[in-house]
């Protein structure tokens, strides 16, 4: 028999869900292992509404829609700590609503508080509770079964200390007056665009692409979105296809026939003889039409390394940036990425740092005095 609090059946799920409270909120968090493939695979969620605790044991049901019908509920909160990851394992089962609302992340709320941008779970439930997590099972197997009961109540703290966090959080952000910036904030974590990956942007994850020169963009641009194609057609991690390393040099050597393949390390033996032709096309295909190039296309896509002048300007904008978050108690992170100054001297304005409260916080300020 699994314990009592491992919800293995429809029933048992139906059965609590219909037992939680409705005190408006509900804690959540998941377990899920993706280290072989290219998605993440739910292994586990974990509720809590302060009297009712249970883990779900998600490989063993097919039907998780008492589930969905709980997140869609815009009368309670749904409480988390950095939530984008759950939410993507979440939504590969396809249990989300398509309007996921009410959600309310402690880790970005921590980050408005001066906790830093990557607060740890368990550093704030010690900081705020008082109480020390082991983290004995931070890096468990999940999708074995049965699980230990130690593995069990390890994965029921990481939702236990959630209300109360939040509660203690709630009162320094009304005390700073930035509730409102994080309701607008999780709104944003919730919004699909912020948890689902689009294939046709991966080549903004490989580090190094924007030092290529304009054919160089344009195969790694193409070839990220066929390694991404190819992963997630097999359900393997993307680098085990082709590493990033092997994939930026590739765009750098732009090779022109299929044995130039095998001077480049890291694509293995088996990619070339299966794919190795594909690869050499799609090489030629993106330096022609980078040669082809009238000037037209999305400034993200065509932008290369910065100038001079444009580096001193946005190595100028981040220490101010980074002094007007420090003063106020948070990290510059939080506020912009260092990839949106740079879009930014390069002339883009549509960007995050220009709405809602970065604009207000720093956003206008910045477009005022660097224009």
């Amino acid at each position: 028999m699994p314990p009592s609090n491992m919800i293995s059946t429809g029933a048992r799920l139906a059965e609590f869900i219909a037992a939680l409270g409705r005190g408006g909120w509900v804690a959540l968090d998941t377990e899920f292992m993706r280290e072989r493939t290219y998605a993440p695979q739910l292994c586990l969620v974990q509720l809590d509404d302060g009297e009712n605790a249970a883990c779900i044991d998600a490989p063993a049901l097919r039907d998780l829609s008492p589930l969905a019908e709980l997140l869609a509920d815009e009368s309670r909160v749904k409480i988390v700590h950095s939530c984008r990851q759950d939410l993507e394992a979440l939504d590969t089962r396809g249990r989300l609503p398509k309007d996921f609302r009410n959600l309310y992340d402690t880790q970005l709320a921590a980050a408005f508080c001066g906790y830093g941008a990557q607060v740890s779970y368990a550093a704030l439930v010690e900081e705020l509770c008082n109480v020390h997590l082991p983290k004995s099972h931070t890096r468990a197997d999940w999708s074995r079964r049965p699980l230990p009961p130690a593995q069990i109540q390890y994965a029921l703290d990481d939702v236990k200390y959630l209300q109360p966090l939040r509660g203690a959080l709630d009162r320094l952000l009304e005390k700073n007056g930035r509730a409102d910036w994080l309701r607008e904030e999780c709104a944003r974590a919730a919004d699909p665009a912020s948890y689902r990956f689009d294939p046709a942007g991966a080549w903004r994850r490989v580090k190094g692409a924007g030092r290529l020169d304009p054919a160089g963009r344009a195969c790694v641009k193409e070839l990220a979105l066929w390694r991404e194609r190819r992963a997630r057609a097999r359900d393997l991690p993307r680098n085990w296809v082709l590493p990033d390393a092997a994939l930026l040099q590739l765009c750098r050597d732009r090779p022109r026939a299929e044995k130039q393949l095998a001077r480049i390390e890291g694509i293995a033996a088996g990619l070339r003889k299966h794919a190795g032709r594909e690869i050499v096309e799609i090489v030629a295909r993106a330096e022609a039409a980078a040669k082809n190039d009238d000037g037209g296309g999305k400034d993200e896509e065509r932008a290369g390394p910065l100038t001079a002048q444009q580096r001193r300007l946005a190595k100028e904008i981040l220490k101010w940036l980074e002094e007007r978050a420090k003063d106020a108690g948070m990290s510059r992170t939080l506020v912009a990425a260092r990839r949106d100054i740079e879009d930014f001297v390069r002339g883009q304005t549509d960007l995050p740092l220009f709405g809602g409260w970065r604009a207000q916080f720093a956003g206008e300020e910045i477009r005022a005095r660097y224009s």
